[in-house]
């Protein structure tokens, strides 16, 4: 099984992550763009994304995120806080209905390494199980509750809002706002892709997932890559799109060089001496009590 990229540790790769973006959750820091309406297509998306998780007493620690027209029409993604013992928790409605409520049995609890997600969707599958599926650093996750109908739209890439660093709830709100960092943002609209498109086994340790280069693939009409590398415009998008983002409670300090590819020491709140502090900034700052 690919294991996730340790602290004090950056493995030889062919490509580099150069940046990643702190996401405070004290600073309700956000991403937001406006979908176009007509994707390449409603039904089929592959999101990627490369996380290390922060405060994970809080839900949104490490990622969330979500797409959608309104509290009636939407597709959450987020990591559950440690009331619910850090698992991966889907969400959707369409047209009101629910028809999406996945959680994995698997938790996440690391806070000194990076994991690679991958959520890939297509509803018009016959297989209930293959409508959608995720991946941790090229391990499935099992996903156990309601998924959705067959050639239900997937509100990632239907069209409407589009968030980095939250989710939205049931009056339509953002909240449980991401506490870790992101790298690597990648949408895909109109492919159900596997871990592969993004990242491989480390030649030298083959028991690594590491990112690759992802320019060469086909974003489709809704699709983005941000790599956070313009500190000036950490939402922008060089997929070729231009599907940019308009940044919220971020600045040009939220941008990070602790990344998949060059990992660095953090505090960890699972430590029992430091049980009674405050973590904040990436685990970078400690209030204690």
């Amino acid at each position: 099984m690919p294991l996730i990229l340790g602290a004090q540790s950056a493995v030889a790769t062919g490509f580099s992550v150069n940046n990643s973006c702190r996401f405070n959750r004290a600073d309700e820091a956000i991403l937001t763009r406006t979908q176009s309406t007509s994707p390449t297509n409603d039904d089929i998306c592959t999101m990627s994304l490369w996380f290390k998780p922060g405060n994970i007493d809080v839900d949104g620690s490490g990622f969330g995120f979500s797409g959608g027209d309104d509290a009636s029409n939407r597709f959450s993604v987020t990591l559950l806080g440690s009331a619910a013992n850090n698992s991966l928790y889907l969400y959707g409605k369409v047209g009101g209905s629910l028809n999406l409520n996945l959680a994995s049995a698997r938790l996440f609890r690391d806070v000194s390494a990076w994991y690679h997600l991958v959520v890939a969707v297509d509803t018009t599958q016959g297989v209930e199980a293959s409508r959608v599926r995720c991946y941790i650093n090229n391990e499935e996750v099992t996903l156990t509750g309601t998924f959705p109908s067959q050639n239900d739209n997937c509100m990632l890439v239907k069209g409407g809002t589009f968030d980095l660093g939250c989710i939205r709830g049931g009056s339509w709100q953002q909240y449980s706002f991401t506490d870790g960092y992101m790298a690597e943002a990648i949408l895909i609209d109109g492919q159900q892709l596997t871990p592969s498109s993004f990242g491989e086994a480390d030649e030298d340790s083959p028991t690594i997932w590491k990112p690759i280069d992802p320019s060469g693939l086909t974003f489709g009409t809704n699709g983005f890559y941000i790599d956070f590398h313009d500190s000036a415009d950490l939402g922008n998008d060089i997929s070729g799109n231009n599907n940019d983002f308009t940044s919220t409670n971020l600045t040009a300090s939220d941008q990070a060089t602790d990344t998949p590819t060059n990992n660095f020491c953090t505090m960890n709140p699972l430590e029992n001496y430091l049980q009674q502090s405050t973590f904040s900034e990436g685990n970078n700052t400690v209030l204690t009590v």
